[in-house]
């Protein structure tokens, strides 16, 4: 008989606020801030950034079982602040930045990708954009996007990058009035935003410091302005994505901001659900989720210190009342059972645990009793349920 496991955990509530746990900070003289941070399998990674007075190009990694840092191979590009970098499958990939331990600072265009299984670093073609900073980067599905950024000027250009032919293909401009810079990025539920950040007005033709959220679909190429960030205009803010949800906040509003923000991208809106209390005001921070957690760390202060300080934050999940759940799951190692009390039309997908869509969405037009069979690896994933306009989130175990 297959064993099964009877999931009762719903996650369709708001997140409440739980405590920020200290975890190892970085070594001393490890300090940095606008660096490259991600996570491949169950470690988070740090790359790249500078100090008060140094840009690096040394490379971090952290181990949550061990709560110990490692130093792995260091970018092989040379010194960088500013770049930037998103993952695909087990690999990550880190282009553009600058260098500013050469005189008057060089922006570049290269792009490395980082293998943890080898701890080796490869050069990949070129952004084909041209030398620039502060790019937007992310990684949905089995590409990367990258555009827009500095260099010299603001840019508007954008691209998708496709690892098995190792190209890049330009997507359409966005809008110059909407061109952001110093913004938060985020992946939720296969699209990728920007938010907050330097934009330009076409009124006033002078910078000023945004609250505005744009999402990007890859299936259709078009980024859409969404509702502002209800946490105000800022910049260098923090964002990730954990339990299938979005978080955003921390920054400078003026003063180093320590709220934090989730965002429904169903309801197009945010709610607070706590501070960043121990850790501080800080920019420019270094952040990865790892399972069911978010690490924050390293940064700027606002007394202009660098840090080396993490911490780690786990949502605690609401749960509703049963009878007001329309839906029943059971997960199998190969095969997940759905049971409906509302048999109308709904639509099921399943996501990695830091929001990556893993299966696509496949629709069911009244079915109570839905089986389907699937080969995911032993783990933890959302399994999102889509019905009259509702969503339900599901944290589902693979046995």
């Amino acid at each position: 008989m297959k064993r099964m496991i009877l999931l009762l955990l719903m996650i369709a509530g708001t997140a409440i606020a739980q405590p920020w746990t200290a975890v190892q900070p970085m070594a001393l003289n490890t300090e940095r801030y606008n660096a490259v941070s991600f996570s491949i399998g169950n470690k988070g990674y740090v790359t790249t950034g500078q100090t008060t007075t140094l840009t690096l190009e040394t490379t971090f990694e952290y181990d949550p079982t061990t709560n110990t840092w490692i130093q792995k191979a260091s970018f092989p590009g040379g010194k960088r602040r500013g770049a930037s970098g998103f993952t695909v499958g087990s690999k990550a990939y880190v282009l553009a930045g600058r260098d500013d331990s050469l005189p008057n600072g060089v922006n570049h265009n290269d792009m490395w990708a980082f293998d943890p299984a080898t701890n080796t670093w490869e050069q990949k073609a070129n952004y084909p954009g041209g030398n620039r900073e502060n790019l937007i980067a992310f990684g949905i599905g089995n590409y990367g996007y990258a555009g827009f950024g500095l260099a010299g000027t603001r840019k508007l250009d954008f691209y998708r990058y496709e690892p098995i032919t190792d190209t890049w293909t330009q997507l359409p401009d966005i809008n110059y009035y909407w061109h952001q810079y110093s913004t938060a990025v985020f992946v939720l539920n296969g699209k990728g935003y920007f938010a907050t950040g330097i934009a330009y007005s076409g009124t006033t033709f002078n910078n000023y410091t945004s609250d505005h959220v744009f999402m990007f679909d890859p299936a259709t190429g078009v980024w859409t302005q969404k509702n502002n960030f209800t946490g105000g205009a800022r910049e260098y803010t923090t964002a990730f994505t954990v339990n299938g949800r979005a978080y955003m906040g921390l920054g400078y509003t003026g003063t180093f901001s320590i709220d934090l923000w989730q965002y429904d991208d169903a309801a197009d809106s945010w709610t607070q659900v706590g501070d960043f209390t121990p850790g501080g005001g800080r920019i420019w921070t270094s952040t990865f989720t790892l399972g069911s957690k978010s690490y924050v760390g390293n940064g700027r202060a606002s007394t202009s210190q660098t840090l080396t300080t993490f911490y780690s934050w786990e949502p605690t999940l609401t749960v509703p009342n049963y009878a007001t759940d329309p839906f029943t799951v059971v997960s199998a190692h190969d095969q997940i059972a759905i049971t409906t009390n509302q048999p109308t039309s709904y639509t099921v997908a399943i996501y990695s645990i830091d929001g990556k869509m893993i299966l696509p969405p496949d629709f069911q037009d009244g079915n109570a009793e839905y089986v389907f069979t699937h080969q995911l690896p032993h783990g933890i994933y959302l399994l999102q349920l889509e019905q009259e306009g509702k969503r339900y989130n599901r944290k589902i175990v693979v046995p």
